[in-house]
């Protein structure tokens, strides 16, 4: 179990490493440097904390450079997975995921705590996040460990963690992918999963009530109450740590027990929030 007890700035100071772009771009030619990679992995991101925070310490002003520098390190962490393509750009499109089938990550819209991936068959193990341009305004990252409420709740709330273990429909949003109620309803798993002590969770309560509607299908009044209940945990800010990322700056964190989100955020004519991301299997 990734337990934890997080306490906000300290944390995200323990696991922030700062780097030059230029020095980082020569060093990853290093023989050493996957062996570093590796070892960040093992140690900060497979287990608690769960995340390793990359602070560009130089003026990073190319988005090429930032680009490439966010691709070769993420492709030393696993494969890429290239459903969205191998970088996704996260940006706002000016429309709203509850009116449109969009997703969220098309919107400028606050996200509630999730997970990535909907789909029964796939999700990723690691999520990296890669800042080309911050917002005029908010935007900032958040991450909770879901691994935390898991073993409080396991004592505490015991009903709680059985509703949770049950199977729940989830819409179906890749692109191109086919969708009717038959297909959705084979699209279901357990928002918690415990197995030979290997925790997961996947969650993101949208989709959740969006696909079990679309199936012709209705939440039960336990579910509602027990989502209810870890929304709260959720979205208790001394839960969770708040990272605002800058121009350059770079997040890597387990998928597998950290949930994370983010708040709304407003683009200026001059500064359009733009954020790359990828979604990353281990190599075995």
């Amino acid at each position: 179990m990734k337990k934890r007890v997080w306490s906000g700035i300290p944390i995200v100071e323990e696991n922030t490493k700062y780097y030059s772009l230029k020095d980082e771009l020569r060093r990853m030619g290093k023989p050493y440097y996957k062996r570093l990679v590796h070892s960040i992995v093992n140690n900060n991101i497979l287990q608690a904390p769960g995340f390793v925070y990359y602070k560009c310490s130089s003026r990073a002003k190319d988005e090429k450079e930032i680009s490439a520098c966010f691709e070769k390190l993420s492709s030393l962490i696993g494969d890429l997975n290239d459903r969205y393509g191998k970088l996704y750009a996260v940006e706002d499109h000016r429309g709203d995921y509850m009116d449109s089938k969009i997703p969220i990550s098309m919107t400028n819209q606050e996200t509630g705590m999730h997970t990535d991936s909907s789909a029964h068959d796939y999700y990723p193990k690691i999520v990296g996040l890669c800042c080309l341009q911050a917002a005029a305004q908010g935007g900032e990252l958040k991450l909770c460990n879901g691994a935390n409420y898991f073993a409080d709740s396991l004592i505490s709330s015991p009903e709680i963690i059985r509703i949770m273990k049950q199977d729940f429909i989830r819409d179906l949003i890749t692109p191109g992918k086919e969708k009717s109620p038959e297909l959705l309803k084979l699209n279901k798993f357990p928002i918690f999963h415990m197995e030979d002590n290997q925790f997961l969770v996947r969650y993101m309560r949208y989709w959740i009530e969006r696909g079990t509607l679309e199936a012709g299908e209705f939440l039960s009044k336990d579910a509602t109450q027990a989502m209810d209940h870890f929304d709260e945990y959720l979205n208790d800010p001394s839960n969770s740590l708040t990272i605002k990322m800058q121009k350059g700056d770079m997040v890597f964190f387990n998928n597998e027990f950290l949930l994370h989100g983010r708040t709304s955020y407003f683009d200026s004519a001059k500064l359009k929030r733009k954020i790359l991301r990828a979604w990353i299997n281990l190599q075995v």
